[in-house]
């Protein structure tokens, strides 16, 4: 059992340390949990999810030098709460098969969109407050919450690809939204996982610790990088998403 907890926390600390710069540090982390340790898919699922709230914390505490909360962002937090712990109950019951299927043509159809369908503006303007988009924000809340309570990997790619290609966000505030609102969610979901038996202890404080450690580390550089940049990366990495996902249902 030590060993373990020793792999789970190595798992969450590549994991979140390579997540602050290509965000898809969910996938090291659930390798060591289901593939080298042994969990159960949704077991592990609510580790890491609830493992990673307390460096998602610092992260936003990070982001908060630079950015702004305006009041229509606690619309997207209360949806997105509501949702964490809606499908927080559901996470032992409906199979996991059946919503990978949907998620995968749900992010194949994005990249396309984002890839050939995209604005052909010759500069973002940024996301535009109005009841229409609040709603609409609303919804694509409920896309991502339902996409991290099912399947926990690369979320946030999942998160920022929504927010920039479809609301038009810049990186950085489509990413102060995204841990905005995860920070709340998280902790909903959270705490529904502990009641409803799907989080080891033993494993729990020393991960979180360590996620922690890991975003102390690697944070700090994250608004230091220039969105152009950090955009391009983002249009790759969907591609690579789409493509695990879809090797993912045949395998």
């Amino acid at each position: 059992m030590d060993f373990d907890i020793l792999l789970a926390c190595i798992g969450i600390f590549l994991g979140e340390l390579y997540g602050n710069f290509v965000w898809w540090g969910s996938l090291v982390t659930q390798i060591f949990l289901q593939n080298i340790i042994g969990f159960d898919i949704k077991n592990a699922i609510a580790l890491d999810n609830a493992a990673v709230l307390w460096s998602e914390i610092w992260l936003l505490c990070m982001l908060l030098r630079k950015q702004k909360i305006e009041k229509w962002m606690w619309y997207v937090v209360v949806v997105s709460s509501l949702w964490a712990l809606f499908w927080a109950n559901l996470l032992n019951i409906v199979p996991s098969e059946i919503m990978k299927i949907i998620f995968t043509l749900a992010v194949v159809w994005l990249v396309i969109k984002n890839l050939f369908f995209s604005s052909r503006k010759p500069k973002q303007t940024g996301f535009v407050v109005s009841n229409r988009n609040l709603v609409l924000l609303c919804i694509a809340s409920f896309f991502i919450a339902t996409y991290n309570s099912f399947l926990s990997i690369w979320d946030f790619i999942i998160g920022l690809l929504v927010l920039t290609s479809v609301f038009h966000f810049k990186y950085h505030r489509a990413l102060f939204l995204l841990s905005f609102g995860f920070v709340f969610a998280r902790a909903v979901g959270t705490l529904e996982y502990f009641r409803l038996g799907l989080i080891d202890m033993n494993f729990y404080t020393p991960m979180f610790i360590t996620a922690l450690f890991a975003w102390v580390i690697a944070g700090y550089f994250v608004e230091k990088i220039h969105s152009d940049i950090l955009n391009k990366a983002l249009t790759y990495l969907s591609i690579l998403l789409a493509a695990y996902l879809v090797i993912q249902l045949f395998i």
